[in-house]
């Protein structure tokens, strides 16, 4: 088969976490999505993650195996103002002493269409679910969590974080993709960039008078850094890459 016959498709997509390094806008995704396929290109669709209020953060006090099930643990989770939960998990990783994210009693995921709720799981009640990063749809370094140990992550957690919605305390875990049409890029490769949209997104808000909605907006800073940057000297300088 001859494989240069199909093109590499390589599909443009903004998330929100890589623009916020030049431009925050305060505009929920579908209208930002609505302004851009308007004035500048189309979105295909929105991919957005938001951690429910319900999933807080735990400390695991206690890890038993589970009487009747080798691969299940007996954990007692202790979830701050939110109380202390007796909870069953299957993570090969889980132990005493972690802080974990948990999914309280009523938490209810989309893309499984499941609701957690109080249940008997070989004979003992569990009421509560100790989360993956998979099972919140973070879908980076999977290969080194089962259950999300989050001081693998995070190293400000402490005891006063028992109880706090996990997207409270870590708001970036909040964000949004916008997959874009690339026919519309044909003429616009200033826009195949993370930086090409900020600057895009700026000049739409000014535009639209709503500039307030810019509430971290650092493109003219880098617009004008950029503009006395000799680009020829930077790749001088920089390391080589190992062969």
């Amino acid at each position: 088969m001859n494989y240069s016959l199909y093109p590499i498709v390589v599909r443009m997509k903004y998330h929100s976490s890589l623009l916020k390094k030049y431009i925050s806008v305060q505009e929920n995704p579908e209208d930002i999505a609505k302004e851009l396929t308007l004035k500048t290109c189309e979105i295909e669709e929105i991919i957005e993650r938001k951690i429910a209020d319900s999933i807080v953060i735990g400390y695991t006090t206690s890890c038993e195996k589970h009487p009747e099930a080798d691969r299940l643990s007996v954990c007692t989770v202790n979830c701050g103002d939110k109380g202390e939960y007796q909870i069953i998990c299957g993570g090969s990783n889980i132990a005493a002493g972690l802080y974990v994210p948990v999914a309280l009693p009523g938490t209810y995921f989309a893309k499984a269409d499941m609701t957690i709720e109080k249940r008997k799981m070989r004979g003992i009640e569990s009421n509560g679910m100790i989360c993956s990063k998979e099972e919140l749809d973070i879908l980076e370094d999977l290969d080194l969590h089962s259950i999300w140990d989050l001081k693998q992550d995070f190293d400000d957690i402490s005891d006063a974080d028992l109880g706090t919605p996990l997207g409270h305390k870590y708001p970036r875990l909040n964000s949004y993709v916008l997959d874009v049409d690339n026919k519309c890029l044909t003429n616009r490769p200033d826009l195949t960039g993370h930086f090409g949209a900020a600057i895009e997104l700026h000049a739409i808000y000014h535009a639209l008078d709503k500039a307030t909605s810019l509430s971290y907006n650092k493109t003219p800073h880098w617009v004008e850094t950029f503009a006395t940057t000799n680009f020829l000297d930077v790749f001088a300088h920089a390391p080589q890459a190992k062969r």
